[in-house]
C-alpha cells in the first residue's frame, strides 16, 4: 500500500537543517521574520530585485527569535558604510539571494486553498495577453482592475495584519505562548491553524493532490476550448492572427464567466 501524501504538508514539516549565511545561523522562517521584513519593506517580499544590502538586512532579521528585533538604524555615517563594504561588498549577490529565497521557501509551505478570485485573475491575464497582441496599453488598466477584484474576493476587507491574525489563532486554539507561536515555522503553524478552524466548523477548503490532478485535466480541456473559439474567430475574420484570435477569445470567455458570477451574486 502506498500513501497519497500532500507534498505541501511534507514540505511544511520536513525541513532541511538551518544553514549559516554570511557567518550567521538563520532561524526557521516564522511570522516574526515576515513581520520584520514587511516593516523594513524588504525587496524579498515586495518583488523588487534585491541587492547586497537587502541580503544583509534579511540575514540580520532571519537570525532573530521573538521577541528580539533586528538592530537596524535609519541612518549610518559614511565611515560605517566604508567598513560595511569592506566586510560584505565582495560577497556573491546571486549566492546570497538564492540562500535567502531557499530558506524562506523551506519553511513556508502551508496548505493550499481553493482560490476564490480565480476567474478575475484569469480575466486579468487575458487582458494582459490581449494588450500585448494589440499593443493597446489601455487594456492594462482593465487587467489591474480585474486583479484588484480578485484580491478583494480572496481576502475580503482586511483590517488586521495576517501575521498577527495567524499567530493569535494558534495561541487561542493551542493554548500556547506568543514566543512559541511567533517562532514556529510559518508552514507548520498554518497547517495547525487550518485543522483548528476545521474543528470549529469553519469552511476550510484545502486543495488536495486529487484536486490538483483534476484541475490539470480541466485546465487542459479549457485551453483546447479557447483554441477552438479562437479558430472560430479566425474563420469569421481571416485577417486575425492565431495569437490575437486566441487572446480575443480568452477575454470574451472570462468576461462571460465573471459576468455570470456577478449575476449569481446579485440574485
Amino acid at each position: 500500500m502506498r500513501f497519497v501524501f500532500d507534498e505541501r504538508f511534507a514540505a511544511g514539516f520536513f525541513h532541511d537543517p538551518c544553514k549559516k549565511l554570511w557567518g550567521r545561523r538563520l532561524q526557521p522562517f516564522s511570522y516574526w521574520h515576515k513581520a520584520q521584513l514587511e516593516y523594513v519593506q524588504s525587496r524579498f517580499l515586495t518583488g523588487e530585485v534585491p541587492g547586497l544590502w537587502d541580503v544583509w538586512v534579511a540575514i540580520k532579521i532571519l537570525a532573530t527569535r521573538y521577541p528580539e528585533v533586528a538592530r537596524l538604524r535609519s541612518w549610518y555615517p559614511d565611515w560605517w558604510y566604508l567598513g560595511w563594504k569592506a566586510l560584505y561588498g565582495w560577497r556573491s549577490l546571486a549566492r546570497g539571494v538564492r540562500g535567502i529565497v531557499m530558506h524562506i521557501n523551506n519553511f513556508s509551505s502551508g496548505p493550499k486553498f481553493w482560490p476564490k478570485g480565480g476567474s478575475y485573475r484569469r480575466l486579468a491575464d487575458a487582458y494582459r495577453l490581449l494588450a500585448k497582441e494589440m499593443g493597446d496599453k489601455s487594456l492594462l488598466h482593465k487587467a489591474y482592475n480585474a486583479d484588484r477584484a480578485a484580491d478583494i474576493e480572496e481576502t475580503g476587507k482586511r483590517d488586521v495584519d495576517d501575521s498577527v491574525e495567524q499567530v493569535s489563532i494558534y495561541m487561542k486554539y493551542a493554548g500556547r505562548s506568543a514566543v512559541e507561536a511567533w517562532n514556529m515555522p510559518i508552514g507548520k503553524l498554518l497547517w495547525h491553524n487550518a485543522c483548528f478552524l476545521k474543528m470549529e466548523g469553519a469552511d476550510v477548503p484545502i486543495w488536495s493532490p486529487t484536486d490538483e490532478m483534476f484541475f490539470k485535466q480541466h485546465k487542459a480541456q479549457r485551453h483546447q476550448k479557447l483554441l477552438k473559439l479562437g479558430e472560430e474567430k479566425q474563420s469569421e475574420n481571416p485577417a486575425l492572427t492565431q495569437p490575437l484570435a486566441f487572446a480575443l477569445a480568452s477575454v470574451e470567455y472570462w468576461e462571460k464567466v465573471v459576468g455570470d458570477k456577478k449575476g449569481e451574486i446579485g440574485r
